[in-house]
């Protein structure tokens, strides 16, 4: 008697981002391990108090550029700082061309927000022999 060919699970076809991990923790429903990661890390300054309050994609932000609707871009984390400084902090395992535009664009139309990107080659804190390398760190 023959055994049947066991039948194969089809391919998942979506782009990486999409099929990535999804995790729920501190009450949000995260889109990566790295994004829980970060979040266990802002959630234990909180607790030893060395900032105000964090959130989880706080907002949407509209990218218009006079009067013309661009993009819209939303963060993945906003940390209120004690001074009273609001700072808004991405976390990127690789970067889409959308994404660095949105980025540039935020950084233009919101000065008032300190920027961070950590989790990826361009964050200078995580790998400082980056800092040798020009065209690395660049958003």
């Amino acid at each position: 008697m023959a055994r049947k060919p066991r039948a194969r699970k089809p391919k998942d076809k979506r782009p990486a981002w999409i099929r990535a991990r999804k995790e729920v923790k501190h009450g949000y429903h995260f889109a990566s391990h790295a994004e829980v990661v970060y979040a266990d890390v802002l959630q234990a300054r909180l607790v030893a108090e060395e900032i105000q309050g964090w959130n989880y994609e706080p907002q949407v932000f509209k990218l218009a550029v006079n009067g013309h609707h661009i993009a819209s871009y939303t963060p993945d984390f906003l940390i209120n700082h004690l001074d009273g400084t609001d700072e808004i902090v991405e976390v990127k395992g690789w970067w889409r061309p959308d994404a660095k535009m949105r980025v540039k664009l935020f950084r233009a139309l919101y000065p008032r927000y300190l920027f961070t990107v950590v989790g990826t080659p361009m964050d200078k804190r995580l790998r400082p022999s980056d800092a040798a390398h020009p065209k690395r760190g660049k958003v």
